[in-house]
């Protein structure tokens, strides 16, 4: 069993902060706010329960299907985690044209909770790269995932035999706490996010026996060795999924994260338009980054910020920056491609 499993809660509110400044338009038209969901939903860690459609409501049925689906850190946020007036204006105009909008962002809920203000206009949340799903700003789970002990056993069993550093992360709502190993060499990226979990996070307890079921394992390396270890570590757990993102801390060393087999963005924004009657022929995507890709390529029409890697400008529309509005401008051409369908 894992020692020491954390027991500290997750703020049930997330901490304020002020928005940034911007210069681009959105260019929906709207009429109406959507009304917050006041119905509470029941959940099990390993299972999931039916959300209410507490967004997108409005006289015309059609307008309950739409949905964007956004990255959060470099992508709709900028370089100082903060959301440009223009791309809070762009998100608020959306939901008064009864456009469901849902971030999918890698963070824990907790993590995703210090850079979401209670005035954050979204209306569902995706956690730890589809890990958990909430309504925002209630924060009521409506569906979490966890590996099985089985699943964890094999994953460190693996991660030893290739020398890697990594995290074991708590079940959903606490998998902000985390047991650790580390073999020895320098990582500063590693150390780097144990000393900011310095709080949540203990040592791993070698032999592990009979471990509890966890979020997640994360595994950091160097960036040349990124892509090769994820082909390695996909190979050696075919039934797991393995993401590969850029370290958000130093922005140059590589995760390897380590979910269960129905655990990804697309997979679980799939769900969640299965639940909502969202119609995936008109959805948006846009993202920044290698843990993205899924969703990019699930969307309906995809794009990728300015910030983006090369090979993903590549693959997928590129817009301008995200210091730029580059969500703004993914969202106008959206509509442009997309006027047939949505609301005027």
């Amino acid at each position: 069993m894992v020692p020491g499993l954390c027991t500290r809660r997750s703020p049930v509110r997330p901490e304020n902060f002020r928005a940034g400044t911007s210069t681009s338009t959105c260019l929906i038209a709207t009429d109406r706010l959507c009304p917050a969901s006041a119905a509470p939903c029941d959940r099990t860690t390993l299972n999931s329960s039916k959300p209410s459609s507490h967004c997108c409501k409005n006289e015309t049925s059609l307008m309950t299907r739409l949905a964007v689906f956004t990255d959060l850190d470099g992508t709709l946020l900028n370089s100082n985690q903060r959301l440009s007036d223009i791309n809070r204006q762009t998100l608020t105009s959306l939901g008064k044209a009864g456009i469901c909008r849902i971030v999918a962002t890698g963070r824990s809920l907790y993590s995703a909770q210090r850079v979401l203000d209670d005035e954050f206009p979204i209306d569902y949340l995706i956690s730890s790269t589809g890990a958990s799903v909430s309504t925002f700003p209630q924060s009521r789970l409506l569906r979490t995932v966890a590996m099985t002990s089985d699943e964890v056993q094999e994953s460190v069993a693996t991660l030893l035999e290739l020398a890697l550093d990594f995290m074991i992360q708590d079940p959903v709502p606490h998998n902000h706490c985390f047991a650790w190993h580390a073999n020895g060499q320098p990582n500063p990226d590693f150390e780097r996010r144990l000393a900011l979990y310095d709080a949540h996070q203990r040592p791993l307890v070698l032999p592990l026996n009979d471990p509890t079921p966890a979020t997640q394992l994360l595994a950091i390396s160097s960036a040349h060795a990124g892509e090769r270890l994820q082909r390695t570590l996909q190979t050696r757990l075919p039934k797991l999924t393995v993401i590969r993102t850029t370290s958000p801390l130093d922005h140059h060393s590589t995760w390897l994260e380590i979910f269960p087999g129905n655990v990804s963005k697309s997979k679980t924004a799939r769900w969640l338009c299965g639940e909502l009657n969202l119609d995936t022929r008109q959805i948006a995507t846009i993202g920044n980054d290698y843990n993205d890709i899924d969703l990019l390529e699930w969307g309906a029409y995809s794009y990728v910020v300015g910030n983006a890697p090369e090979d993903l400008r590549d693959q997928f529309t590129p817009v301008s920056r995200h210091d730029d509005n580059g969500f703004t401008e993914a969202i106008n051409r959206w509509l442009v491609h997309s006027s047939g369908s949505l609301p005027r």
